[in-house]
């Protein structure tokens, strides 16, 4: 696979002294997989610097992040869901040796990309997780409801549901088309009774605690995580609103006739606009949660679900000092937001 938001490199071995250039006929679609289009999206050319060069290291994913627009879905009954249809491409990319004396076999490759990241210690062309489940959290704390992403490749043949007595299996199978491959099982809460939810792929479990915030309204924040998947992470505790207001004023001359009228503005403003923002503060979580928490600060695609409804926000936390269990025994967060829009409409 391929993780758009970080570098992913084709490794071009070149075999024999007189081949002079390679040639790259990279092909980017959604859709289904078998449906390439005839002509490449890009031909790239690179040119050999010298013979003792012996490889090429060609890095494609910029083109390709191009062609990915990241849209949320929100759903209210459980099952599984496509992702929207532009979220994930497929790429096939040919590689043609241009050699006037060998005969070289162009090699061809079909991947799939999303628009995920990964770490610089992670090393070149970064994985999602190899369970396929899209999310770096095994425990996670919900309100009324939760998305677990995945990949359809396969891998995962069924998730199995339950609370210890109501049970449901989501079967799974290799999906060809992009928005089906890109997938998220979504749980509404209230087909359960009981506090703790898990679901497993017959190997891992991913457990989902329901908590019940008698005193405060619980936030839902949608993001866009490190693999390209969205997912859920639910604030329980206060929220705090503040609204910042921004105009111009100019001094304002109305002398006329020999006077002046006092009602009017001496100093008058123009160019008025507004921009509303949040503060969310999350229960207390787990250590293991300061990932998601990451995932959440550095994504830049982000919304709050606001009347069942993706509200698109920007994160105004741009710094975070970690807590642990050592140095501060319980961990909560305070993370600031903003609307991303004015408040007075001007689009």
């Amino acid at each position: 696979m391929i993780l758009t938001k970080s570098p992913h490199y084709i490794n071009i071995s070149l075999d024999f002294a007189t081949t002079y250039s390679v040639q790259i006929d990279l092909y980017i679609w959604s859709g289904e997989q078998a449906n390439a289009p005839i002509t490449p999206t890009y031909i790239l050319t690179k040119e050999r610097p010298d013979v003792a060069t012996t490889e090429m290291d060609v890095d494609i994913s910029d083109l390709i992040n191009d062609f990915i627009i990241n849209k949320p879905s929100v759903q209210t009954v459980s099952g599984k869901y496509p992702s929207i249809i532009d979220n994930a491409v497929w790429v096939k990319y040919i590689i043609s040796f241009n050699d006037d004396t060998e005969i070289i076999a162009p090699i061809e490759v079909v991947d799939f990309a999303i628009a995920g990241y990964g770490y610089f210690l992670e090393g070149i062309n970064p994985q999602p997780p190899t369970t396929k489940v899209l999310t770096s959290s095994f425990y996670q704390k919900v309100e009324d409801s939760f998305y677990l992403p995945y990949i359809a490749d396969g891998t995962i043949t069924q998730l199995e549901v339950s609370d210890g007595t109501t049970n449901y299996t989501y079967a799974i199978s290799n999906q060809t088309d992009s928005k089906n491959r890109l997938a998220t099982l979504f749980i509404n809460v209230n087909d359960f009774a009981g506090q703790f939810i898990t679901v497993t792929d017959s190997i891992n479990e991913w457990v989902f605690e329901v908590v019940t915030e008698c005193k405060y309204t619980p936030e839902k924040i949608l993001f866009l995580n490190k693999f390209g998947a969205y997912e859920t992470f639910t604030f329980f505790k206060a929220r705090k609103e503040s609204l910042k207001v921004e105009s111009k004023d100019f001094n304002n001359a109305f002398v006329s006739s020999g006077g002046y009228d006092v009602q009017r503005h001496q100093k008058q403003k123009y160019n008025t606009q507004a921009n509303e923002s949040f503060e969310l503060n999350t229960d207390y979580i787990p250590e293991e949660e300061n990932e998601r928490i990451t995932q959440l600060l550095v994504s830049d695609s982000v919304y709050i679900i606001t009347g069942g409804q993706p509200v698109p926000v920007n994160l105004e936390s741009s710094s975070l000092e970690y807590k642990t269990r050592i140095n501060d025994r319980l961990i909560s967060y305070t993370i600031n937001f903003s609307y991303a829009f004015n408040k007075i409409n001007n689009v």
